[in-house]
C-alpha cells in the first residue's frame, strides 16, 4: 500500500475547497467544513491560505437563526490568470483568461513557419503581447497551456506524431518550452488541441449554468479529431490517441499507419473537401454559402459530410455512451446550423441511441480549454508549494 504523508493531504484539501468555490463562488467556513467533511480548525488554515494569496475575499455576513453570522468569502477569479495558446489551421492564437474562464485579451496572427521557428520565434513575444493587452504584469500568471494538433504525450511534453505540423516521429518540446518557460517565469503545459477545445467547451457550459459530466467535441478543419469528456475529466488514452477519430476505418482495403492520414481524416480534412469540391475553397476563401446552398455540388458536399460524420458518431456513441456531441472547426463554422440539421437527419436514421448536436457555446473554446487545463494543472503545483 502506498504510504500516504501529511503534505498530500493538506494539498488535496486545498483543492478540494478550491473546486467548491469554482462551482459555488460565496461560501462561510461551516459550509465547507459539514459539505467537505475537513475539520473547522483545518477549514480555517485553508481559508486563510486562500485570503494571503487573495483566492477568496470576504463578502459580508451568512443568515444565522441562532449565534454569531457566519463570515461569508466569495472566489477571486482575478487573484491569477492563465495564458492559453493554440496552433491550428496555420493560426497561431494566444489569449489570457482568468481563474474563473473570462477571456481578458485575445491576439491572433497567421503562421507558415514551422513548429519549431515558431517556439523560438514567437511564443515568449506574443504571450507577453496578450499581457500587455490585458495590462497584467507576468507576476500574476499562474501559468500557460500550448494546444497543438496531433497525438501528444502531454505528461512528457512530447509530439508523437502531427501531420498537421509535420513530425513523423516523437518530437521531444522540452528543450524550447524550458527556455521559454525560463524567459516568462511560470510553468507552459502542452496538451492536444481538440481537447483543449472539448475542455473549453466543458468549462463554458459550467460557467452559462448548463453543466454536463460528458460531451464528445469534434473538430473539422485542415484535420479532423475528437476530444472526450467522461464524468468531467477529460479521456487522453494510453497511447495519447483517445478522439483521433480521423483513423477511423470504413474500408477493409485501407492500408492504415500511424505515421499517415487516418482513412476518415483523409476524407474530411479541408484540403481533401476542396479537391473534391471545388465550391469549398470558395467558401474556404470568405464567401458566404447562402448563395450556394441550392447548388447540387454544395448539397452532395453537406450530404457527404452528415453520411460520414454521423456514422462516426454512431460508432463513438456506441463505446463512450454519452448524449452531447459539440462540432468545432473551420468547416462547422462555414455550414454552422445547416451542417448540424443535415446530421440530425442523418443521425434519426441510423442511430439507435438518442443524441444531441450543437454548436461551440464559445467560439474561443480551445484557447479558453488550454487555460482551464494549465489552471487545473497549475493551482496543483500552487497548492504543493
Amino acid at each position: 500500500m502506498k504510504r500516504y504523508v501529511a503534505s498530500h493531504l493538506k494539498d488535496m484539501n486545498r483543492k478540494l475547497v478550491y473546486d467548491m468555490f469554482m462551482s459555488q463562488r460565496q461560501l462561510s467556513r461551516s459550509d465547507i467544513s459539514r459539505e467537505t467533511g475537513i475539520s473547522p480548525p483545518t477549514v480555517l488554515k485553508i481559508v486563510d491560505f486562500f485570503l494571503r494569496h487573495r483566492l477568496v475575499i470576504e463578502d459580508g455576513e451568512g443568515v444565522s437563526s441562532l449565534g454569531r453570522k457566519p463570515q461569508l468569502f466569495r472566489f477571486n477569479a482575478q487573484a491569477a490568470y492563465t495564458v492559453g495558446v493554440v496552433m491550428e489551421d496555420e493560426r497561431l492564437r494566444v489569449g489570457v483568461v482568468d481563474l474563473g474562464g473570462t477571456l481578458h485579451a485575445l491576439r491572433e496572427m497567421r503562421v507558415r513557419m514551422d513548429f519549431s521557428a515558431v517556439l523560438q520565434t514567437l511564443l515568449v513575444g506574443e504571450i507577453r503581447a496578450a499581457l500587455a493587452d490585458a495590462g497584467l504584469q507576468e507576476a500574476l500568471i499562474l501559468s500557460a497551456g500550448l494546444a497543438v494538433p496531433g497525438m501528444i504525450d502531454a505528461h512528457n511534453r512530447v509530439i508523437d506524431f502531427s501531420q498537421a505540423l509535420g513530425i513523423r516521429q516523437r518530437f521531444d518540446c522540452n528543450p524550447l518550452l524550458d527556455a521559454a518557460e525560463e524567459a516568462l517565469g511560470f510553468p507552459i503545459y502542452l496538451e492536444n488541441d481538440v481537447n483543449a477545445s472539448a475542455m473549453g467547451e466543458y468549462d463554458a457550459r459550467r460557467r452559462q449554468h448548463k453543466p454536463t459530466a460528458d460531451l464528445v467535441y469534434i473538430q473539422l478543419g485542415d484535420g479532423l479529431g475528437a476530444g472526450i469528456i467522461l464524468d468531467g475529466q477529460l479521456l487522453r488514452g494510453r497511447q495519447h490517441a483517445a478522439g483521433e477519430i480521423g483513423y477511423m476505418v470504413l474500408d477493409a482495403a485501407y492500408p492504415g499507419a500511424a505515421n499517415r492520414d487516418g482513412w476518415l481524416e483523409g476524407a474530411l480534412r479541408a484540403q481533401a473537401l476542396a479537391e473534391r469540391y471545388p465550391v469549398y475553397e470558395r467558401l474556404l476563401a470568405g464567401e458566404s454559402p447562402a448563395g450556394y446552398l441550392d447548388d447540387p455540388q454544395c448539397t452532395a458536399l453537406l450530404d457527404e459530410l452528415a453520411t460520414r460524420l454521423s456514422l462516426s458518431i454512431v460508432n463513438m456513441l456506441a463505446v463512450v455512451d454519452v448524449g452531447l456531441v459539440v462540432l468545432g472547426g473551420r468547416t462547422v463554422q462555414i455550414f454552422g446550423d445547416d451542417l448540424i440539421a443535415c446530421l440530425h437527419d442523418h443521425l434519426g436514421r441510423v442511430s439507435a441511441l438518442p443524441v444531441q448536436c450543437a454548436l461551440p457555446l464559445d467560439i474561443n473554446a480551445s484557447v479558453v480549454g488550454i487555460a482551464a487545463i494549465a489552471r487545473e494543472l497549475g493551482i496543483e503545483v500552487f497548492f504543493a508549494d
